[in-house]
């Protein structure tokens, strides 16, 4: 949801080792996006999990030509437990 919001501090909230700078200059250049996540497997791996997720994303430039462009994939996911949650501590996006 965060990253759907182009928010990079909720971003980083749940993605911490992501670079909140990079995130915001990403997504000031968009004027808007959504991340479609389906069909998500989750393997647990010792104390973590990996995820693999079939995804859609769709996105408008700010600058440019401004007309939709989607990205269809597989978006890969490392978790890790934090106390009662989990954290994502690397993605690999398509």
């Amino acid at each position: 949801a965060a990253y759907s919001r182009m928010d990079a501090r909720a971003t980083q909230a749940v993605w911490p080792t992501a670079d909140r700078q990079a995130l915001a200059s990403t997504f000031n250049g968009l004027r808007e996006q959504r991340l479609t996540l389906t069909g998500c497997r989750v393997q647990l791996v010792n104390v973590g999990a990996a995820v693999s997720c079939s995804g859609l994303l769709r996105y408008r430039p700010r600058v440019g030509e401004h007309s939709t462009r989607t990205r269809r994939g597989t978006w890969r996911f490392a978790l890790a437990p934090v106390g009662d949650t989990w954290r994502i501590e690397l993605v690999t996006e398509p």
